[in-house]
């Protein structure tokens, strides 16, 4: 073993350690090994004491999490839970569009359907090994209002001696479970996104019509529809009247069980309505729904049944029949797929 030699005074080791009189210098070995005795001591004793806590805490942190998000929405409940609870639709308002069923992916999050159920849709997340159960809801506020509810529960897995930083995923998954609440309330407040098709409260500006009702044991096609057009266009003109807007169509079921059709055009005055054609009024400045779809019969027979699913949905009393708008001249354009026509819902 090395000899220790004390020089000037200094330790050769220590070279800051002095020999105090009438001690050797060996002792100085000793002195330093107790203080770091006590460095080792404190610095256990703070390991010992920081794992008791993160134990303690991992203790204390529940298995799982509960946490909920309410939203208002401008639209009634009948009208989300129809597109909320159809799996089918989902691609409709899940807001990641680059997402592929059955897995619907939300920043760093993937969800899956678990449950529908007539009013409620449960689904299945998982984020960073953290997996969370979805309950979205919508119940009626009063008639054409609502709220959407999310209950969320969260479990890690693994050891419970994670659960300190799983914890702290958790609350970074509460945040995102947020923003995605937070979108789908303003998704499921759009009505074009709700109902498939922009339907917009406008005023009417028709007073006087002149019309042309016929009856059909067929759906009536497009040049026939265009001869009763062009029919009553033939009729204002030979009166000396103007058209102020573009031609109407109702095509319905007749009380014989048959299919008749009318078509009527905007006059600039009052025309005479001698058989078979007859006069109608409207109320200039009254309410009227208002919905444009682009596309053939299909579209159009679609865009007819969302308008009257948000009149039955909104609880709105109609005085008079809906029509079709031709905004395109159906006789010049053969590709049904480029008609323009607005769906016209009369209401109160």
């Amino acid at each position: 073993m090395r000899e220790t030699r004390a020089i000037s005074g200094k330790n050769e080791f220590y070279p800051a350690a002095k020999v105090l009189p009438g001690h050797k210098a060996g002792c100085i070995n000793f002195v330093f090994t107790q203080k770091i005795g006590k460095r080792m001591k404190k610095i256990l004793f703070a390991i010992l004491n920081g794992s008791t806590v993160y134990i303690i805490l991992a203790l204390l942190i529940t298995r799982s999490h509960s946490y909920s998000f309410q939203h208002s929405i401008a639209l009634p409940a009948p009208a989300i839970l129809r597109l909320l609870t159809d799996s089918g639709q989902m691609a409709r308002w899940w807001p990641d569009s680059g997402s592929q069923p059955p897995t619907w992916n939300w920043e760093q999050g993937s969800y899956q359907v678990l449950q529908t159920f007539l009013t409620q849709i449960n689904l299945k997340g998982e984020r960073n090994g953290i997996g969370s159960t979805l309950m979205i809801s919508a119940d009626a506020t009063g008639p054409s209002t609502s709220v959407l509810s999310c209950s969320i529960q969260s479990t890690p897995g693994g050891s419970f001696l994670w659960r300190p930083i799983q914890y702290l995923s958790m609350m970074r998954q509460k945040r995102e479970h947020a923003r995605l609440m937070d979108t789908l309330s303003r998704i499921f407040g759009r009505v074009d996104l709700v109902y498939g098709f922009n339907i917009e409260h406008q005023k009417v500006s028709d007073a006087t019509l002149l019309s042309l009702k016929q009856p059909f044991d067929h759906d009536p096609t497009p040049e026939e529809i265009g001869v009763m057009v062009e029919t009553v266009r033939k009729k204002i003109r030979s009166m000396g009247g103007k058209e102020t807007n573009l031609p109407m169509l109702n095509v319905y079921t007749a009380e014989n069980g048959g299919t008749e059709a009318m078509t009527a055009i905007a006059t600039d005055r009052e025309l005479s309505g001698d058989a078979p054609f007859s006069l109608k009024r409207m109320l200039p400045g009254g309410n009227i729904l208002v919905a444009e779809v682009k596309g053939g019969p299909h579209r159009i027979r679609a865009c007819q049944e969302a308008v009257e699913a948000y009149v039955k949905d909104h609880r709105i009393q109609s005085p008079a029949m809906p029509f079709q708008r031709m905004i395109t001249d159906r006789q010049r354009e053969p590709d049904t797929s480029q008609w323009i026509t607005t769906i016209n819902y009369p209401i109160f």
